[in-house]
């Protein structure tokens, strides 16, 4: 039984529940795509970590076949070779001018809350 109600075409009742199928489908079509933004933004930090992580890899792999190729070591080693070495070069880096950068930070520590104060003045004067 299609359509009970008389003087109404069996294929309007058809449309009908196609419409309804339709709109179930681009209901469920767009609540999927809200969840999945919704999950992509809940799960930025996780993404841009994995993110970080693949391209670390992809350098310093891309390094270690540089390495590996140049001097004939297998690539495992190449790999520990230059994480030992950019390891050390950052170590070296951090140790050299630590206590520069320590006190550039400090005096933008300092200037940061008068630079503040100020652009709020001026913002406020316009």
């Amino acid at each position: 039984m299609l359509n009970s109600s008389p003087g109404v075409p069996p294929h309007l009742v058809h449309l009908s529940k196609q419409s309804d199928w339709l709109f179930v489908r681009k209901l469920l079509l767009v609540v999927g795509i809200a969840a999945f933004a919704l999950a992509l933004w809940r799960l930025s930090d996780v993404l841009l970590l994995a993110f970080g992580s693949i391209l670390l890899a992809l350098v310093l792999r891309g390094l270690a076949g540089i390495v590996s190729d140049r001097t004939k070591i297998p690539e495992g080693v190449a790999v520990a070779a230059v994480v030992i070495v950019m390891t050390s070069a950052f170590a070296a880096f951090a140790w050299l001018f630590g206590s520069q950068i320590a006190t550039q930070f400090e005096l933008i520590a300092e200037d940061l809350p008068q630079g503040t104060s100020q652009i709020v003045r001026d913002l406020r004067s316009t």
